[in-house]
């Protein structure tokens, strides 16, 4: 294994081209090489193209030492996309968090629709610096549909990679791979349909803060800190149940898309 090792990290033409991503949990090719014209995820092609090189090229042939190889070179390299993202930006001094969804949604323009947005975002920022930080509220839009409330909270990630609406059954066993690669998930039908036989359960879903698996392939399972945020849409007011509990990870904010100021589907660039 040392020797592919010393290939991955000193060959001029593949050397550098891996990194493992912290977001996906899955390894990235981040340089333009014969077989790829983009940064993309290793997947099997991309596998083979690695073996057939070192192969060719140093008369290694060992695919269980290369995969090995392949991984601890990428640890060594790891990255967050979101992280370097939002390290990059600059604030230009506009304040926008108190108008935003009053301004694109048509909220009330109140102090509860600051603070709520404001937690939302903040339990945001949280889940990606700390993962598996407590975040176990969900912001509620409620207004008519086509007000655009996916589209929202697709712009708010700045990424349409880290963000899916996709979320409906949390009886899926492949729910918790689902998970991964996201920061906002947006679940739509489940929060349409909230009664008081699944409230307990999808309560007890937000709460997590780690889902335990095993990856396909994967010998052991591992512990995998949330580093996503669930947020819910609805037509109604009427989606939550009574709950002598109290139902306070529900954070509901009433939009009505012809008082916003502007469309967020009018105009996605300035949105």
């Amino acid at each position: 294994m040392d020797n592919y090792v010393l290939v991955l990290r000193n060959d001029p033409y593949i050397s550098e081209s891996l990194k493992y991503n912290e977001l996906t949990g899955r390894i990235d090719i981040v340089k333009i090489l014969w077989w790829n014209d983009e940064i993309c995820k290793l997947d099997d092609d991309a596998r083979t193209y690695y073996y057939y090189y070192c192969e060719r090229y140093y008369g290694l042939c060992s695919e269980n030492c290369m995969d090995k190889a392949l991984r601890i070179e990428a640890k060594n390299r790891a990255y967050h996309p979101i992280c370097e993202y939002l390290e990059e930006l600059k604030w230009d001094g506009q304040e926008r968090i108190r108008y935003v969804l009053q301004r694109y949604m048509g909220a009330d323009a109140s102090d509860f629709v600051y603070e709520v947005m404001k937690h939302f975002l903040m339990e945001a920022l949280s889940r990606i610096y700390r993962p598996g930080c407590k975040a176990d509220e969900m912001l509620c839009l409620v207004g008519q549909q086509g007000a655009g409330k996916s589209t929202f909270f697709r712009f708010l990630v700045l990424n349409d990679d880290w963000f899916s609406d996709d979320l409906r059954n949390l009886g899926d066993n492949k729910i918790y791979e689902h998970l991964r690669g996201h920061w906002i998930i947006e679940m739509p039908g489940m929060v349409a349909t909230i009664s008081a036989r699944n409230n307990e359960e999808i309560k007890s879903f937000l709460t997590r803060q780690k889902d335990t698996y095993r990856d396909p392939y994967a010998k052991y399972a591992e512990d995998r800190k949330r580093q996503c945020l669930f947020a819910g849409s609805a037509n109604t007011r009427q989606f939550i149940p009574f709950d002598r509990t109290g139902a306070r990870r529900f954070l509901p904010i009433a939009i009505d898309s012809s008082k916003a100021e502007k469309h967020i589907l009018d105009d996605e660039k300035e949105a």
